[in-house]
C-alpha cells in the first residue's frame, strides 16, 4: 500500500453491492478514505461523494451503521472528537491496521478483477 488512495476505482462497480472480496464498496469507501487521515462520518461521507462524482452516497444512517460495522469487525476505531459550533461534537474515527490489511486487499483484488468483469482488455 502506498499510502494514497483512488477513490476512482470505485466509480465503475454497483454501490452497495458485496463484491465477493470482503468488504462491500461502501465499507471500501470508508476504509479508503480514512487511509488518508482520521475524520467523523460527515466529511467521510462528503469525500467519498466528491471522489466519485456523486455515485457512492450515504444517508446519515447508513453512514454511522457502516462505521459501527467496521468497528466491530476492528477495522476502524474511534480517534476522538471533534467539537464544532456551540459545544456540539463529532465523533472521529482512524483505519486500524486491520483495516490497512484489509483494505489493500480489497483494492488488489479489485485492481486484479474489475477489467476483466468490465471486458478491458490487458487487465492490472
Amino acid at each position: 500500500y502506498n499510502g494514497k488512495w483512488n477513490m476512482g476505482i470505485f466509480k465503475n462497480t454497483l454501490t452497495g453491492r458485496k463484491d465477493g472480496f470482503g468488504l462491500s464498496q461502501r465499507e471500501g469507501a470508508i476504509l479508503g478514505s480514512l487511509s488518508l487521515r482520521p475524520n467523523h462520518g460527515y466529511a467521510i461521507a462528503k469525500d467519498i461523494r466528491e471522489a466519485t462524482d456523486g455515485k457512492i452516497e450515504f444517508t446519515a444512517a447508513t453512514m454511522y451503521e457502516t462505521i459501527a460495522q467496521l468497528r466491530e469487525l476492528g477495522l476502524i476505531d474511534r480517534n476522538g472528537e471533534e467539537t464544532i459550533g456551540e459545544g456540539r461534537t463529532r465523533k472521529t474515527y482512524r483505519i486500524t491496521g486491520e483495516g490497512e490489511v484489509a483494505l489493500q486487499e480489497y483494492l488488489s483484488l479489485l485492481q486484479q478483477t474489475l477489467p476483466k468483469t468490465l471486458g478491458l482488455q490487458g487487465g492490472a
